[in-house]
């Protein structure tokens, strides 16, 4: 991954028990206050953050491919 795309700044929502992934440019000036505003590869680094499906469409899908290849308990 490139230096620039790793530093470019996200969005954390918070959820219940998980972050929300947003792409900082679809984040309302509202909801910018009330979220976290960290680099694009420390979100990705978190263990419980899921990519926004409305702003990583792709890297949402493939988040949700790998939890179905995930064997059951």
């Amino acid at each position: 991954m490139r230096t620039v795309d790793a530093l470019k700044p996200v969005f954390l929502e918070p959820r219940d028990d998980y972050w929300e992934i947003h792409d900082a440019d679809n984040v309302s000036v509202e909801h910018q206050r009330e979220y976290e505003l960290v680099p694009f590869e420390t979100a990705r680094q978190l263990k419980n953050a899921f990519f926004c499906e409305d702003c990583f469409p792709h890297r949402a899908a493939a988040e949700d491919a790998e939890r179905e290849n995930l064997p059951s308990a």
